[in-house]
């Protein structure tokens, strides 16, 4: 089947799993997700497990302790070969990560070294929204930025979002790369989104701000005036109800309907230049519970004149438990003679027979070679907590993470190899050689 990129995609946040991507990266997704499953009752222990080809083989075993509203405070990952990774969290009121520090150890005995640190400032008013993601790791001796970014937002009078700027860190500064332009009419209402990024030009050896994608004539469903992204202008608080947008340089008209259920339809129309044959695509998205489950039907018709020349349809479904536990992510594409699935995961659920918190997941994925559904991931989880039974508060990182002093008792952040230091972890104290 040929395969044809939209010229638009307005997709949710979800996306199913490329069957063909490496193994780790599918089972790293899946421990993440997993060691947030439930709300009320969470789990303090969680083993992960990959298939060998015949069996089960545990890989990873996770150890969590939680803040009182249901976040990982500390996170400690024992590893197959005997390694440990520690991730001490804080979070704010606003229930998002404000600083993570990360350490390893080659073992369980062995001390903990620092080995990256992350912190994160928000918006005021879009709490989610980073404005500030520092990031450092620590090699050769020192710690390195990594994936240092700003995102600044300018407002006006009324509170409206006029630009948007993200800059990212080079060579000892912040450089601005991307911006998103709105601008308002008298009665307050965004009426243009434009976007720019940096581009270079070879031929002078010079940066220059390159127009992006544009939405003008715009007529909306909702809006707030607190628009940063143009990725998904059909759900959230910012809907198009119509619009023209220039979408990599090509003109296209948008109209979207929009239903008190959540359901919405999105049409966008284009002509292509060189061969001046329409392009429609029709986007449905479609709640199928609370769980944040959904349908999204995404078909593009290639027309001449009033001829329909061909259309491909992809029909891409999501569903999930009260735990955010994968039940299904599809993904099927047709052209109307042949039908392909692109991606499948399925999950199986065990729960407590009185409780109902998970006790097991089982993900299979789709093997496109076999053209069968084979296992791929396995977690178990043991030992919860009811938290909201619980007195637990914010875990303070010094009380979770092993602090070292020299004899003196002056604290040492990195210790040498060889040299003998006083260990404090917790309520343990004990003299060691590092």
């Amino acid at each position: 089947m040929k395969k044809f990129t939209l010229l638009f995609a307005c997709m949710t946040t979800i996306g199913v799993i490329d069957s063909s991507a490496k193994p780790e990266a599918t089972r790293a997704r899946f421990m993440t997700r997993a060691t947030d499953a439930g709300a009320k009752w969470s789990a303090k222990t969680q083993k992960a497990y990959g298939w060998n080809g015949s069996e089960w083989e545990m890989e990873e075993l996770y150890n969590n302790t939680y803040t009182a509203d249901g976040h990982i405070a500390v996170q400690t990952v024992t590893d197959i070969d005997g390694s440990v990774t520690r991730q001490t969290n804080r979070w704010n009121e606003n229930g998002m990560l404000a600083t993570r520090r990360t350490e390893f150890a080659q073992s369980a005995s062995m001390p903990f070294q620092e080995t990256q640190r992350l912190s994160r400032t928000y918006d005021d008013r879009l709490t989610s929204f980073i404005t500030f993601n520092d990031q450092l790791v620590f090699q050769n001796k020192e710690w390195v930025p990594s994936n240092n970014y700003t995102q600044t937002i300018t407002r006006d009078a009324n509170g409206n979002i006029t630009l948007m700027e993200r800059a990212v860190y080079f060579q000892g500064i912040y450089d601005p790369i991307h911006r998103i332009h709105v601008t308002y009419d008298e009665n307050g209402i965004a009426s243009s989104i434009t976007t720019e990024d940096l581009g270079y030009n070879y031929a002078t050896n010079e940066y220059y701000w390159k127009p992006g994608d544009s939405y003008t004539d715009i007529v909306w469903e909702a809006t707030d005036g607190q628009i940063v992204s143009t990725e998904n202008l059909f759900d959230g608080a910012n809907r198009i109800k119509s619009a023209t947008a220039i979408i990599s340089g090509q003109e296209n008209k948008i109209t979207a309907s929009y239903k008190e259920d959540g359901r919405w339809t999105a049409n966008i129309s284009a002509i292509e230049d060189d061969t001046q044959i329409e392009i429609q695509t029709t986007t449905e998205f479609i709640p199928l519970d609370e769980n944040g489950s959904c349908q999204i039907t995404v078909t593009t018709s290639f027309i001449s004149g009033e001829t329909t020349l061909g259309f491909e349809k992809y029909i891409d479904e999501y569903r999930y438990d009260e735990n955010g536990l994968i039940l299904l992510e599809e993904s099927i594409a047709s052209d109307g003679e042949t039908t392909e699935i692109i991606g499948r995961l399925s999950g199986t659920v065990e729960y407590d027979p009185e409780f109902g918190y998970p006790l097991s997941w089982t993900i299979s994925e789709f093997d496109p070679d076999t053209e069968q559904m084979v296992n791929s991931f396995r977690a178990e989880y043991s030992d919860y907590i009811n938290l909201s039974e619980s007195s637990i508060g914010n875990i303070d990182a010094d009380q979770q993470r092993a602090i070292y002093f020299d004899l003196t008792g002056r604290r040492i952040d990195n210790p040498v190899k060889g040299s003998i230091l006083i260990r404090k972890e917790g309520n343990k104290t004990e003299k060691i050689k590092f």
